[in-house]
C-alpha cells in the first residue's frame, strides 16, 4: 500500500511538472536503473552475502581460460561463489562489463559436474556473449519500457477513460487502476516475443558449445542441471510459448544431438 500511494504521487507530480515528457522521463529512469542494477549486481549487490574465492590453479581453469583466449577475451577473474549455503541450484554466469567482466560459478557446478560438463556450459554462456545476446535483450527491454510509459501516458492524459466510469477529469488514483489494467494486457504479449527471441538464443549458444567440442558434455550438463534446478521435463507446448525463455531440455538435448552429428 505504501509503495502504490508512493508511485502514485511521484506519477501525479512529474505529469503536473512535466506534461507529456513523462513518457521519455519514465522510460529513461527505468532504463537507467535497470542498467544500473546489471552493471552493478557482480560487483556489489552478489557479494553482500556470498563469499568469493579465486577458481584453483588446474585442468578447469586452463580449459576455461584456453576458450577465451581462443575467441579474444579478456576478465578480470574466475571466481567460484559458496551458493551452497542458500540453494542446490546450478549456475554459471558472465557479470561485470569491459574489463571488469569476470566470470563466476556456483561451487553446487563445480562440485556436481565434470571438467568438461563445466566447460560446456561455459562455452555456451559464451556463445551468448559472442552473439551479444545480453545487448539485444536489453534493448527489447527498452522497447518494452517504452511501451509501459506509452500505457502511463494515456491513463493520465485521456479524460474519457476516467469520465465513463464518473469522474468529472483524470484522477490520479484510478489512473493508477487503470495502469494495471493496460500492463495486464500489454505485458503477457511482449513477454511471449521477448521468450521467443530467448529460446533462440539459447538454442544459438548450445550449438555455439557444440562447435567447440562440448556437444555431448553439454547434454550431461544440462541433465543435472534439469535435476539440481528441479525443471519441468513435460511442460506443455502452449506454457512454453506463453512463458518460458528457455526450451524444454528434450528439445534442446534432440537439438545439441543434430548438431553434433
Amino acid at each position: 500500500a505504501a509503495v502504490g500511494v508512493l508511485l502514485m504521487g511521484l506519477l501525479a507530480l512529474i505529469h503536473r511538472a512535466m506534461g507529456d515528457w513523462v513518457v521519455v522521463l519514465f522510460t529513461g529512469v527505468v532504463f537507467l536503473l535497470t542498467l544500473a542494477i546489471s552493471f552493478l549486481y557482480g560487483p556489489v549487490f552478489s557479494r553482500l552475502g556470498n563469499k568469493f574465492v579465486p577458481l584453483e590453479e588446474g585442468e578447469l581453469k586452463t580449459k576455461l581460460m584456453a576458450l577465451l583466449q581462443k575467441h579474444g577475451y579478456q576478465v578480470k577473474a574466475i571466481e567460484v561463489m559458496d551458493a551452497s549455503r542458500r540453494t542446490t541450484k546450478l549456475n554459471a554466469y558472465f557479470t561485470g562489463f569491459g574489463k571488469l567482466k569476470s566470470i563466476v560459478l556456483y561451487d553446487n557446478l563445480v562440485n556436481a559436474m565434470s571438467t568438461d560438463e563445466i566447460c560446456a556450459v561455459f562455452a555456451h554462456e559464451l556463445g551468448h556473449g559472442l552473439h551479444k545476446d545480453v545487448l539485444k535483450q536489453q534493448i527489447m527491454n527498452l522497447g518494452n519500457l517504452l511501451l509501459m510509459a506509452i500505457a502511463v501516458w494515456l491513463t493520465v492524459r485521456t479524460p474519457v477513460m476516467h469520465e465513463a466510469f464518473g469522474f468529472a477529469d483524470v484522477n490520479y488514483g484510478f489512473a493508477f487502476i487503470l495502469l494495471g489494467g493496460l500492463l495486464g494486457l500489454i505485458q503477457p504479449l511482449t513477454g511471449m516475443v521477448m521468450n521467443a527471441y530467448s529460446r533462440h538464443a539459447e538454442y544459438r549458444a548450445d550449438a555455439q558449445a557444440v562447435k567447440e567440442g562440448y556437444g555431448e558434455a553439454l547434454v550431461g550438463g544440462l541433465k543435472k542441471l534439469a535435476k539440481e534446478n528441479f525443471s519441468n521435463l513435460a511442460p506443455s507446448k502452449a506454457l512454453v510459448v506463453l512463458e518460458y525463455s528457455h526450451p524444454p531440455l528434450a528439445e534442446r538435448i534432440a537439438a545439441i544431438e543434430k548438431a553434433n552429428e
